[in-house]
């Protein structure tokens, strides 16, 4: 309305999947992307300008990625919740096998411990660098959806039915907001506060 001109972002496409079409996740390390699907439970690599099928899970979603320093890739497959371990060559194996149905996120803590937001039941399950289940921890909610690290090493979770968010240290879980919403379907944070979107 104030008569300016501005110049947009050029984008750049670097690739098009001709078959998968939904739940896109997108993690990096490095100069490597990797993208996971929700129909085919397809992981891909994106590396020296060239995409590449990584990784085809048994199940039908790859939902969550977690790559981790010594080059490999932690991959959350639905709906059976099982997390797999997806070394440089792209071979998988079964890392943890939960009781829940989906695994949103995944994150490494300091200690090299890894936190799992799941759905069906909403949990965080806390396991350590071995795979093996070291404590879980229940949420009121249907879906535990989005995590994100807070400036201080503490985490939020953001969850669906309802969405609520809930904070996160040590082995303490407290709920801190109601948002009245379905779902908190992403989180972000940063030293001013914690930002999230409801659905």
């Amino acid at each position: 309305p104030d008569g300016r001109l501005s110049l947009a972002r050029q984008f750049q496409e670097l690739w098009c999947s001709e078959t998968d079409s939904s739940s896109w996740t997108v993690a990096t390390e490095g100069k490597t992307v990797y993208v996971s699907t929700g129909n085919d439970g397809n992981v891909y690599r994106y590396r020296n300008q060239k995409m590449e099928l990584f990784f085809d899970a048994p199940q039908v979603a790859i939902f969550s990625l977690l790559p981790l320093k010594d080059g490999s890739v932690l991959a959350g497959a639905a709906p059976d919740g099982i997390v797999y371990r997806v070394d440089k060559q792209g071979n998988g194996t079964v890392f943890c096998r939960t009781s829940a149905h989906y695994i949103w996120e995944m994150i490494e803590e300091p200690d090299g411990n890894i936190l799992l937001a799941t759905g069906l039941p909403a949990q965080i399950v806390r396991i350590d660098s071995r795979g093996q289940v070291i404590k879980t921890f229940q949420l009121t909610a249907v879906h535990a959806r989005t995590m994100t690290v807070g400036p201080r090493g503490d985490i939020w979770i953001g969850t669906a039915s309802t969405g609520r968010i809930y904070h996160f240290k040590g082995n303490d879980v407290q709920l801190v907001h109601d948002s009245f919403a379905s779902e908190i379907s992403c989180l972000c944070c940063d030293s001013t506060g914690v930002w999230f979107a409801t659905v």
